[in-house]
């Protein structure tokens, strides 16, 4: 069995879900860098439930194009289209998720590419 481990200081996540590093690294630049290993584990954790778990390090993500406009689609977003304090630099962000009072996440676009942070300003409802 494959699963993956994201490591930010020590490893946050593992799952026995074979997919899950094409799903939180589609280009396959977090695993080059050594941030995500694939490595065998008896764990079995959903996707969307992995996905949960590394976007809680704070770490920014790297997700596909099917990721990005769930969360767009799946409530009225918080904000769109707004310059935002993201991953250390002031980026255009496309859109903010959060549902009630919560951390926003903020999603941004970089070419064809598409990220995500979990952010440290909560959404006031």
């Amino acid at each position: 069995m494959e699963g993956i481990i994201i490591e930010k200081e020590k490893p946050v996540m593992q799952c026995n879900n074979a997919g899950l590093a094409d799903f939180i690294d589609p280009s396959g630049a977090l695993r080059e860098a050594g941030l995500v290993k694939v490595e065998a584990t008896v764990y079995g954790v959903e996707p969307w439930a992995d996905f949960i778990a590394a976007r809680a390090t704070g770490a920014i993500l790297e997700i596909d194009e099917e990721v990005f406009y769930y969360w767009l689609e799946v409530l009225p977003p918080v904000y769109m289209n707004k310059d935002q304090n993201a991953g250390g630099k002031l980026r255009r962000c496309s859109f903010g998720f959060a549902e009630g009072a919560e951390p926003v996440t903020d999603f941004w676009l970089e070419g064809k590419r598409f990220f995500c942070q979990l952010s440290t300003r909560m959404n006031h409802c």
